[in-house]
C-alpha cells in the first residue's frame, strides 16, 4: 500500500486557505460576534448532526457492531492519554490560566477530515473502504466525547452541577439516533433521497467548521504570544500532541503486537492535530477560543511535517 505525501499538503492548504478566508472576513468585521454565534449554532444544532446521521445510516450494519465496540474503546483510550499527558504537563504550570484550553487541545483531536483525506489515496480499494468505516465508527464514539462527556468534564464551569442533558447534544443525539434505526432495520424505511439531502447539508461542516475556525483566529489575542510562558506552553502541547501521542501508541501497538491494519489506524488517529471543531465546543462552552485557535493553527501548521513521518512508518504495519 502506498499513500501519497502531496495529498497532505493538499488538505493542509486547504484548511489554511479557508480558514484564512474566515480570518479575514473576521478582520473586515463581515463576520461579527453576532454572526459568529449564528454559525455556531449552525454547526451544533444543523451541520453536524446531518453528517453523523447520514454516514452512519450509509455505512454501519448490524455485522459491524464487534467493530463499534473496538473502535469506541480506542476513541476513548487516545482520548484518556491525551487526558493524562495534559494532566502531567499542567504540573509544571501550576495556576495557569489556560489549563483546560491545554487538557482540550491535547485530548481532542482532528479524527474525520485528515483521516479520510489520507485513506482516498489508499490503492487498494477493499483497504481504502474498511479504513473509511474505520474512520465513521471512530467518529462516532469520538463525538460522544467531544460534545458530551468530554467537553462537560474539559471546559465545565466551577461549581457547574452535571445535567444529564449535557449527554445528549444534538450530535450525541443524532449519533444515538442514527444507531437505533440501522441496529433495529429501520433504516430500509428512510429515503434514499432524504439521506442524500442530509448528507449534502453535513458536508458544509467542513467549510463552516474551518470558516469558524478562521474567525477566532482574526480576534486572538496577539499579546498572549508575548508572553513567553504562554507562548511556551503552546509550543509544548503541540509536540505533545503530535510526536509524544503517536509514539506512545506506536509503543502500545509494538507491546501488544499490533502491527497491522487496525493497529496503524490507532497510529494514524494519534497523529492527528488538535480537533478544528475545538473551536465550536469553546463557543458553545464558553472556553478561551483565542488560545484553542492559535493551538490548532499551530498542530494543524506543524503536523505537516510530522503527519508524514507517521505514516512513513506504515511499511512496518503491513
Amino acid at each position: 500500500m502506498t499513500f501519497t505525501i502531496s495529498h497532505i499538503l493538499y488538505s493542509v492548504l486547504y484548511i489554511a486557505l479557508v480558514a484564512g478566508l474566515g480570518f479575514t472576513l473576521r478582520k473586515k468585521e463581515i463576520l461579527t460576534p453576532g454572526r459568529d454565534a449564528l454559525l455556531v449554532n449552525l454547526l451544533v444544532y444543523v451541520t453536524f448532526p446531518c453528517l453523523t446521521f447520514s454516514t452512519i445510516l450509509k455505512q454501519f450494519t448490524v455485522r459491524s457492531l464487534p467493530l463499534l465496540g473496538t473502535l469506541f474503546g480506542a476513541s476513548i483510550g487516545i482520548f484518556a492519554l491525551g487526558i493524562l499527558l495534559s494532566a502531567g504537563y499542567l504540573l509544571f504550570l501550576k495556576k495557569f490560566a489556560y489549563a483546560r484550553e491545554i487538557v482540550g487541545l491535547l485530548s481532542l483531536h482532528n479524527c474525520a477530515y485528515l483521516p479520510m483525506n489520507i485513506a482516498l489515496f489508499i490503492r487498494d480499494a477493499h483497504v481504502r473502504n474498511d479504513y473509511l468505516l474505520y474512520i465513521f465508527l471512530y467518529t462516532a464514539g469520538f463525538n460522544l466525547l467531544m460534545w458530551s462527556i468530554g467537553s462537560y468534564l474539559i471546559f465545565k464551569k466551577p461549581k457547574e452541577p452535571f445535567k444529564i442533558q449535557t449527554l445528549f447534544s444534538p450530535p450525541v443525539t443524532s449519533v444515538i439516533l442514527a444507531l437505533l434505526i440501522v441496529l433495529t432495520g429501520f433504516n430500509r424505511f428512510v429515503p434514499e433521497r432524504l439521506i442524500w439531502v442530509m448528507d449534502k447539508i453535513g458536508s458544509t461542516s467542513f467549510f463552516l467548521s474551518l470558516i469558524t475556525l478562521g474567525s477566532a483566529l482574526g480576534i486572538v489575542d496577539m499579546s498572549l504570544l508575548k508572553q513567553p510562558r504562554v507562548a511556551g506552553s503552546l509550543v509544548n502541547v503541540s509536540l505533545l500532541k503530535l510526536l509524544c501521542i503517536p509514539l506512545l501508541i506506536h509503543g502500545i501497538n509494538y507491546a501488544a503486537h499490533g502491527f497491522n491494519r487496525m493497529g496503524f489506524f490507532m497510529l494514524l488517529q494519534a497523529a492527528m492535530p488538535s480537533a478544528v471543531s475545538l473551536t465550536v465546543v469553546g463557543n458553545y462552552r464558553n472556553a478561551h477560543v483565542s488560545y484553542l485557535s492559535v493551538g490548532i493553527f499551530l498542530t494543524t501548521l506543524l503536523s505537516l511535517a510530522t503527519i508524514p513521518f507517521w505514516i512513513f512508518l506504515s511499511r512496518y504495519y503491513w
